[in-house]
């Protein structure tokens, strides 16, 4: 259940959009084939919590152009979009190279979750999905204004968008990638760190809508013990439990 904590979460139109989201998501959690991981069965996450995260990150930037690599069903990406009225424009890049991982092992399996969760998140902006990776040195003539990685950060690097808003997913194993966090935070300030995914971005953003005891600020730091370098997260959320 989302516990509103700041004046601007105590508004009911607030609450009341997220009270839905949470429906939204618990809904999807229990169909008979879930297009996702339901976060709150696995020991390092916090159930529904990552999707609220993500539709108020989305809320405080706005994005308009949203360029996704590795989404597979991308229920993260729908329900962060769920009743903003963005107008937005996605693509995805995901040639589907891991999903024996998951519960759909097909193309069409795949894009049918996406028509699922377009109808339930009631996303009517546009959408594409492009079996294949991003191309090496970007898409030509197309400069996205967020980037959402759900896979391969040292590919990322060689596409010239490293420096473009991104999150940057590391489910829950930041130390295996410490050296492309690190590579990404050099060019792209790491703004926002939790426990399973990263925000960088060189722009300046107010996030007390998620300053609360839910998603609460604190000081994170990675370090490798190989390098004896450190990555601090300028602002970092971190669930309370």
């Amino acid at each position: 259940m989302f516990n509103p904590q700041t004046s601007l979460e105590r508004s009911e139109e607030l609450t009341a959009h997220h009270t839905k989201l949470e429906n939204i998501i618990q809904t999807i959690f229990n169909w008979e084939d879930p297009p996702c991981v339901d976060y709150g069965k696995d020991p390092y996450a916090g159930g529904s919590l990552y999707y609220h995260q993500w539709n108020l990150l989305f809320r405080i930037l706005q994005p308009k152009k949203i360029l996704i690599s590795g989404g597979y069903s991308n229920m993260d990406l729908f329900t962060a979009c769920y009743g903003l009225n963005l107008n937005c424009e996605v693509i995805m890049y995901d040639p589907l190279a891991q999903t024996e991982r998951w519960a759909g092992n097909s193309l069409e399996w795949t894009r049918n979750q996406h028509e699922k969760l377009k109808d339930i998140c009631e996303f009517t902006d546009s959408y594409e999905h492009i079996h294949d990776i991003i191309p090496q040195g970007g898409i030509p003539g197309y400069t996205p204004d967020l980037i959402w990685l759900g896979w391969d950060i040292e590919e990322f690097l060689e596409t010239n968008y490293e420096t473009i808003n991104t999150i940057a997913l590391h489910s829950a194993k930041p130390r295996e990638i410490f050296k492309s966090l690190y590579r990404l935070d050099r060019v792209n300030n790491m703004q926002i760190f939790t426990d399973r995914w990263s925000f960088h971005s060189n722009n300046d953003y107010d996030y007390s809508v998620m300053s609360t005891r839910k998603f609460r600020f604190k000081n994170y730091l990675i370090k490798d013990s190989e390098e004896k370098d450190v990555i601090w997260a300028r602002q970092d959320i971190y669930h309370s439990q």
